[in-house]
């Protein structure tokens, strides 16, 4: 379809890639180079895992010495068989010359200085529709390690909680850190929104939303992506509490991503609510799409510029970008709900937290809106 052809072509501009016209006029259906996959072996006594990818628009790949589990970009060098690993200050590492016999992919790494056989198999195939060998968790599983969090106690407004932290292994560089908290009590209420708010840290085994981002990165320029993502309270009391779920990652794609969600939990029924909810269709506008799981809620116009009473922006394109939003997440505050646009990137600056009184949100709220209304902290 053109539209799909049209929005890869954007991909590929965004990426800096050569244009649907300059890709060989190939196929994503064509059959792949033998070269292509998930390879373990040896650089000369030394063991390895690597990825080689092709897609019809570029060649990559990565490396890295089971010892050591450091990635090493690779790049297509100037002939076929020829790789270069990550350019350094500017100039080519070790050279790859390499081809592949029998299954096998055999040849040799040369530094300039002294050349060591290459000998690899084949233990992950060819990529598939927009995923690829480098993504492959026969590729990263090597990667992983047991899994060890950290844990402080911490205070807010006399409440205790504890603060639980992910670092990644040593070898990903500081490039990954995920921290969380959970209440004190056993109760089955609080037992469940723990273990709703442990859901951002990584499985046993090491994987997880921040290896998938990891996964990406590798797969799209052959380096291990940047993933962060915090969670932290911002009201604790005994029936409500409200959390800021931030998260800053870059994962392959033309851009860095950047969130910063508010979010509320019932803590008498052990559940995450979505204080839009309170609110009548005079209000926010729902509406369902086919395919899509629940239901797209955004501000009615009228509501909108209820909330807005007194905001004062930061320039006329901030107004304009706030005020015509459509999409908004609503968090809790003592006597307030605060209200977060979901802006685009170009605009995520005029983002601020607008804080409004529960008073002026009164003549909004559905039936059982004012009820919980009644039961907010004040």
């Amino acid at each position: 379809m053109r539209w799909i052809r049209l929005f890869i072509a954007a991909l590929v501009a965004a990426a800096g890639m050569p244009s649907l016209a300059q890709a060989k006029d190939e196929p994503w259906d064509a059959p792949p180079p033998a070269w292509e996959g998930v390879w373990a072996g040896t650089v000369g006594t030394a063991p390895i895992h690597a990825c080689l990818d092709h897609t019809p628009y570029q060649e990559k790949g990565a490396y890295y010495y089971d010892r050591v589990k450091r990635l090493l970009r690779l790049e297509p060098g100037p002939a076929p068989g020829k790789w270069f690993e990550q350019a350094i200050d500017g100039k080519n590492g070790a050279l790859w010359t390499i081809a592949v016999q029998d299954g096998a992919l055999t040849g040799a790494w040369s530094d300039g200085k002294k050349v060591l056989p290459l000998r690899l198999a084949r233990i992950g195939g060819p990529s598939k529709d927009y995923g690829g060998p480098c993504a492959d968790m026969a590729f990263h599983r090597p990667r992983l390690d047991a899994v060890h969090l950290s844990t402080k106690a911490a205070l807010l407004e006399g409440a205790k909680y504890t603060v639980t932290t992910f670092k990644a292994w040593p070898w990903f560089d500081d490039q990954a850190e995920i921290s969380t908290f959970s209440l004190e009590g056993s109760s089955p209420a609080i037992t469940k929104v723990n273990a709703l708010l442990r859901l951002p840290l990584p499985k046993p085994g090491g994987t997880g939303e921040w290896l998938d981002c990891m996964a990406a990165n590798v797969n799209s320029i052959g380096t291990d992506g940047e993933y962060w993502r915090a969670v932290e309270p911002t009201l604790i009391t005994n029936r409500w509490l409200g959390v800021r779920d931030s998260t800053e990652s870059s994962c392959g794609g033309a851009h860095p991503n950047s969130d910063n969600a508010p979010r509320t939990f019932d803590l008498a029924r052990g559940v995450e609510v979505d204080p839009l909810d309170w609110f009548g269709p005079q209000a926010v506008h729902r509406e369902h799409y086919d395919g899509e799981t629940g239901e797209a809620k955004t501000l009615t116009p009228a509501f909108r510029k209820a909330i807005l009473l007194g905001w004062k922006a930061d320039g006329a394109e901030c107004r304009d970008a706030v005020s015509q939003q459509e999409f908004w997440r609503v968090g809790i505050a003592r006597g307030a709900l605060v209200f977060s646009p979901e802006l685009p990137r170009v605009a995520m600056a005029c983002g601020d937290d607008i804080k409004v009184p529960l008073a002026r949100l009164r003549p909004w709220f559905n039936q059982e809106g004012r009820a919980i209304a009644a039961l907010l902290p004040r």
